[in-house]
């Protein structure tokens, strides 16, 4: 190489890192408002959220590595060995086979495939250094902020006379009661990890993230959480004074705030229960077609599903619009 092929090089190297420097900021924006929900600005009628900031990211990182790829990019760093793990390879592969012979209906597609590459682009920017330790932090100790957002924006949300579900700054209850089942295992990992004032305020957080599981009112939160921490007490023995403290505390909560108790023991009669009942036929119809298409499914997405269903299952008009099945393993069979 010349000296100015050298010197031409290198403003690109520059350009490429500092490059790469902005995709982890952004990225990193988009685990924050993950983390805190999504904000809106009052003069613009607009807002950003953990999504539209983390599918925008997603290209400036494609455009990245494309560029390191290059001859441009010789000298910098490119995909580490193992970027894209082969089980999630494998299921994002069998995924796309199950939409052949052609890719009708596959509107959900489109929102897999972002969350997959999401998925790859995390493990490359945090894979590496420090940065696995800062993920941690972001997602066990942030989602508190949610629960503060959700309390001041609704504080009636506290009145246990009603089923009030928490859900705001989120779309649903339920969406919230799966992060928190998620972030509080994390939260409690950066207090065993962690001192002085990363474990105060992790603590703190900790707390807060409990009081939105509970208010979400969702039963299969409550279930995930459940199991999650037991196992975690199974694995690490530090842990099991922090959770029997916050099973004993939700059992009290639970034994003495009549909505909690009402809403956990309508499992025990799923046919009283309206939302258990729609579920459970829901799941019947995804079986149905499973069985009936047991080799090759209908393909991925909840309209193939829904067209499944009613293609396959005698007098499934009756059911309305089935969004989803509302259970991951007969959906996965009838895709």
């Amino acid at each position: 190489m010349t000296h100015q092929e050298g010197e031409a090089v290198q403003p690109i190297t520059a350009v490429v890192h500092w490059w790469g420097k902005g995709v982890f900021f952004f990225l990193v924006a988009s685990i924050l408002l993950l983390g805190i929900g999504r904000l809106e600005l009052p003069l613009v009628r607009t807002g950003f959220s953990a999504w539209s900031i983390s599918r925008t990211t997603f290209f400036f990182w494609l455009i990245w590595k494309i560029v390191i790829c290059s001859p441009y990019g010789r000298g910098v760093i490119g995909f580490k060995k193992g970027w894209f793990p082969l089980p999630l390879l494998i299921f994002f592969a069998a995924v796309t086979l199950s939409l052949l012979p052609d890719f009708h209906e596959a509107a959900d597609y489109r929102y897999f495939f972002f969350a997959v590459m999401h998925c790859v682009m995390v493990m490359d920017i945090f894979g590496s250094g420090d940065r696995p330790k800062f993920l941690l932090l972001l997602l066990g100790a942030l989602p508190g902020v949610l629960v503060i957002r959700g309390i001041v924006h609704d504080p009636w949300v506290l009145d246990f006379g009603q089923m009030n579900r928490f859900a705001y700054p989120l779309a649903h209850a339920n969406p919230a009661g799966l992060l928190f089942s998620m972030s509080i295992p994390l939260a409690l990992a950066i207090i065993l990890t962690e001192k002085g004032l990363f474990r105060g305020t992790t603590l703190g957080s900790l707390m807060a993230q409990f009081v939105g599981l509970v208010l979400t009112y969702s039963r299969g939160a409550w279930l995930a959480s459940i199991v999650s921490l037991f196992g975690l007490s199974l694995m690490e023995h530090r842990l099991r004074k922090v959770v029997l403290a916050f099973g004993v505390t939700a059992l009290i909560a639970f034994v003495t705030i009549t909505p909690l108790r009402n809403r956990l023991l309508s499992v025990l009669t799923p046919s009283q229960d309206v939302a258990i009942e729609g579920r459970l036929r829901f799941m019947t119809d995804a079986l149905a077609v499973g069985l009936e298409k047991p080799f090759f499914g209908v393909g991925y997405g909840r309209d193939r599903l829904r067209e499944g269903v009613r293609r396959d299952v005698p007098g499934a008009e009756q059911c309305g619009f089935i969004p989803h099945s509302h259970n991951v393993y007969t959906e996965l069979l009838a895709e």
